[in-house]
């Protein structure tokens, strides 16, 4: 069930009317969270066992590395939030996401390479929020789910995709999910060394080949999957977690997509962790962030898995102060995770910036980022070595604000992209 905030944006009670929302990834994966905003607009040494974390208690001070942000050039000619960034080559592309006026859209806006953004001259074939995206690297962009719809209205989970090259009008293909298929849920996609594009649903893990436009068969797994997540590996692997039967735990499988080979880990999760985010560290170590709460809260805890021992531990805890975050997202760049969160008892828009950094031995080392940005911005993507880009964006002014800058009092959406370059030296040189 989703609930939608109040028309206080500056509220953290959950309020209004309630939605039902049964198995929707796109809203457990953080983006509809961020819509009714807008609406309303140490490592554990303890292995083995991430729910022993300490909840509630006072988190010890982390280091600080030292940030900078600037604007890059260029504004974005539809100003949304929620899209997918796909970078192809020395371009990126900005698929869907929702407009000022709360509705979904099918725009596709593309970045050149001197920063400035072209009009919005093509689009794909539904209107989509929160959409997960893929680049092939032949050019082509695969989509998957997503929201249609109006935020103000009503918002349908959509369980298709499309299959398109942004830089030609009137190419996007309708993806369906297999014949006879009852998908509750799927996993977002990523792509296989062989260029197909895999998804965890139903029972299995589903292949699209995009050469021919069909779906492979399945590779059958031992469990249902409820609210999975999966990450590729290396090469044809790739990891699903699911949560149990029971709803008391979660399963870790290991997939060989080549041979059709699956392994269950004999290490498991104590508790589901619906939504969460899986991240893939050098390594083939996996970090889970951002997974939703009973409360329906996002989770301030990181867990860690190893596939190379197929071990789990707690990673570093948001030193935030509330048990949960109330606005969350992350993005991953080579060994680094950018996580931008507030407290979830902030009646503020105001964002806190952490780095996970791997460490030699393996572990995670968490870090607080001297100058986080303005505003909740959730289209994250690498720059390069020590550095993000922050696509768009939202925030709410005061009336005190918005008399500071100049600006209308309320909801407002960025149309700039901010460079977050970070490092224990000088930066962003």
């Amino acid at each position: 069930m989703e609930r939608f905030r109040s028309m206080n944006p500056r509220s953290s009670t959950w309020t209004g009317r309630t939605e039902p929302r049964p198995g929707s990834w796109s809203t457990l994966a953080g983006g509809i969270l961020l819509i009714a905003s807008l609406l309303g607009a140490t490592n554990s040494a303890r292995a083995q066992d991430p729910a022993k974390t300490p909840q509630g208690t006072t988190a010890a001070p982390i280091p600080r590395m030292l940030s900078k942000l600037k604007t890059l050039p260029g504004t974005l000619r539809l100003p949304v939030i929620d899209g997918a960034v796909v970078n192809i080559g020395t371009r990126t592309v900005l698929l869907g996401g929702m407009t000022a006026d709360f509705n979904a859209t099918p725009a596709i806006q593309m970045r050149q390479p001197d920063g400035a953004w072209r009009p919005v001259g093509n689009q794909m074939l539904e209107a989509r929020i929160a959409p997960r995206a893929i680049g092939l690297g032949d050019g082509r962009i695969f989509i998957w789910g997503g929201d249609s719809g109006s935020a103000r209205g009503t918002l349908t989970v959509r369980n298709d995709g499309e299959l398109l090259d942004p830089r030609i009008a009137g190419s996007a293909k309708k993806i369906d999910p297999p014949k006879g298929s009852d998908w509750q849920a799927p996993s977002a996609p990523c792509l296989l060394t062989d260029g197909t594009i895999a998804l965890a649903a139903e029972q299995g893990v589903h292949r699209f080949d995009p050469k021919t436009g069909d779906w492979r068969d399945p590779i059958a797994l031992p469990v249902p999957l409820v609210q999975p997540a999966l990450c590729l590996l290396d090469g044809q692997r790739v990891l699903v977690i699911t949560t149990g039967p029971a709803g008391d735990g979660a399963r870790v499988l290991e997939v060989d997509c080549s041979s059709g080979t699956v392994e269950t880990w004999s290490n498991q999760l104590p508790e589901p962790i619906p939504g969460a985010e899986l991240h893939l560290l050098p390594g083939n170590r996996i970090v889970a962030t951002t997974w939703l709460q009973p409360d329906g809260q996002r989770s301030r805890r990181t867990i860690l898995l190893k596939a190379t021992d197929r071990t789990i531990q707690s990673g570093p805890q948001l030193p935030t102060t509330d048990d949960a975050t109330g606005w969350i997202a992350s993005c991953v760049n080579g060994g680094d995770i950018l996580m931008l969160a507030s407290d979830a008892s902030s009646t503020e828009d105001d964002l806190r910036a952490f780095l996970l950094r791997s460490q030699r031995g393996g572990n995670l080392r968490l870090w607080q980022l001297t100058t986080p940005p303005k505003g909740r911005r959730r289209m994250l993507c690498p720059r390069g070595d020590r550095s993000f880009e922050l696509i768009g964006g939202y925030r709410y002014l005061s009336a005190r604000e918005a008399r500071q800058e100049g600006a209308p009092e309320g909801a407002r959406l960025f149309s700039t992209t901010l460079e977050l370059d970070y490092g224990t030296g000088p930066i962003g040189d």
